[in-house]
């Protein structure tokens, strides 16, 4: 079943009514997902002391979004030890984070590449 909730404020009802619906019907076959657009960011210069959850925090401490809605593959490291990896966050929050033009990870403050999928 797919529900839509529309018009102003839909955003935190269509968040109430989520969290209510896996109150009362929750278990482990039922899923109760709320989609929302996302966008991938490309994170580079990253040392190897810092972790994909850490990333993860950051991302959404700096877009000013749940952590949960933040998804981070695992950083990849060049033959220099220089790491990237791709977050995928909600579109408000990366609009924020690409608008700042860096973003503090960790004590680090890498670059960044936004790209979109």
């Amino acid at each position: 079943m797919i529900l839509e909730i529309p018009g102003e404020g839909g955003a935190a009802k269509a968040d109430a009514l989520a969290a209510k619906m896996l109150e009362v019907v929750g278990g482990p076959d039922i899923k109760i997902a709320r989609p929302s657009k996302k966008l991938e960011i490309r994170i580079t210069g990253l040392d190897d002391s810092v972790t994909s959850k850490e990333v993860a925090v950051d991302v959404s401490s700096a877009g000013q979004c749940p952590e949960g809605e933040v998804m981070v593959v695992e950083i990849r490291f060049s033959p220099y030890r220089i790491g990237a990896c791709w977050a995928k966050c909600p579109l408000t929050a990366a609009r924020k984070i690409v608008s700042t033009g860096r973003i503090q990870i960790s004590w680090l403050q890498p670059n960044k590449n936004p790209n979109v999928t």
